[in-house]
């Protein structure tokens, strides 16, 4: 076997193992980055909603801390793309409460999300400061987090 295919072949069991680990929710899963994330899903390994789902854990601690000033929290690696609103459920609801220290991140948009939105809204000088998140809050959100939507 040649080199090459050799490495091929280790790179597509290390993925399947990435992905199996990823899919079962183990926590060995939780140490990928975005950057792994990405890799698994360009080489097809698990699918959008897992990899959308997977970011929006990454970084995150067992235990729950809160800070004073939502901003904070803001990492790179999300990417909203979605406008979000009371009612509203799924993993770009948890990647927005772990942005501004919602605990705990439900993945539910409720009061508390909504507070914490209206919170982040005012400090950027988004008006409304509705808590709805449209596109003004998403580009502020994203700026932040330094996402950019790739072609």
């Amino acid at each position: 076997m040649s080199v090459k295919k050799r490495k091929s072949v280790l790179g597509l069991v290390i993925g399947l193992t990435i992905a199996f680990l990823l899919a079962a929710g183990t926590g060995a899963a939780s140490s990928l980055t975005a950057a792994d994330i990405d890799l698994l899903f360009s080489l097809g390994l698990i699918s959008k909603e897992k990899a959308v789902a997977a970011k929006a854990n990454v970084g995150r601690q067992p235990t729950v801390t809160t800070t004073k000033t939502p901003t904070s929290k803001i990492t790179g690696g999300y990417l909203f793309t979605k406008d979000l609103k009371t009612g509203s459920k799924g993993a770009d609801v948890a990647a927005l409460q772990n942005l501004l220290g919602v605990s705990p991140a439900t993945g539910y948009f409720g009061a508390l999300t909504k507070a914490a939105v209206i919170k982040y809204q005012l400090s950027k000088g988004i008006n409304p400061a509705t808590g709805y998140v449209g596109a003004k809050t998403r580009a502020s959100l994203n700026a932040a987090a330094g996402s950019v939507l790739r072609p």
